[in-house]
């Protein structure tokens, strides 16, 4: 395990996370998961996040965050939308 982590791979719930499109193997192929486990902002990556069943294409930004009662959250930093048809940004 890195010893800069803030965060434990076991913590996170990749399962909601993938249930909106966030993969871990993807941030692991991106090489953003060491970075989000350290509590750092990641790079902009391109991501179709479904919210309240409705798919976002987008360029974000990720990061972890704890709350005051200890449960860990993530932060997604949208930078550009996309229309889900097609890529032109919106």
């Amino acid at each position: 395990m890195n010893s800069t982590r803030l965060y434990h791979e076991e913590d996170i719930s990749w399962e909601e996370l993938s249930a909106i499109g966030i993969e871990k193997s993807f941030l692991h192929e991106t090489g953003q998961f060491e970075t989000l486990l350290s509590g750092k902002i990641t790079e902009p990556m391109p991501f179709e996040i479904t919210l309240l069943g409705v798919p976002i294409c987008m360029d974000a930004s990720l990061q972890l965050a704890t709350t005051s009662d200890g449960e860990i959250h993530i932060l997604i930093e949208g930078m550009q939308f996309h229309n889900a048809q097609s890529d032109n940004p919106l």
